[in-house]
């Protein structure tokens, strides 16, 4: 028998209005990543193509981080990832998106159905 959704499971509509600033601030820096980083590669590509001195102070500084990036290894990034979501400047951004989950089981009973191989 499935339950009634009348109550959310997680619920983040009572946060303090600094964690809701938090949040915003998360969010914005989250979001603004997926704006920024196509502008960078864009603008990085096109000034490695047009420099008159490709080996320049100013072109390195601008590709640094896209060097460094590709020298990080991949194995890396899902630790620092799950680091990233854990803090607790990521956990304000449901509070300020006022956000709730309803779900038809528990957390507990969806790892005893994974253990199951359900």
């Amino acid at each position: 028998m499935v339950p009634a959704l009348t109550q959310p499971t997680r619920s983040y509509i009572d946060g303090t209005p600094t964690q809701r600033r938090l949040g915003f601030v998360a969010a914005s820096i989250f979001s603004a990543t997926y704006v920024i980083a196509p502008v960078y590669l864009l603008i990085t590509g096109v000034t490695l193509v047009r420099a008159k001195r490709p080996l320049s102070r100013d072109v390195w500084l601008l590709t640094l981080p896209l060097i460094a990036s590709a020298l990080i290894p991949a194995k890396i990034l899902p630790k620092f990832g799950r680091w990233l979501l854990q803090t607790k400047f990521m956990a304000c951004v449901p509070y300020y998106f006022e956000y709730e989950e309803y779900h038809e089981i528990t957390d507990q009973e969806v790892l005893k159905l994974h253990e199951e191989g359900k």
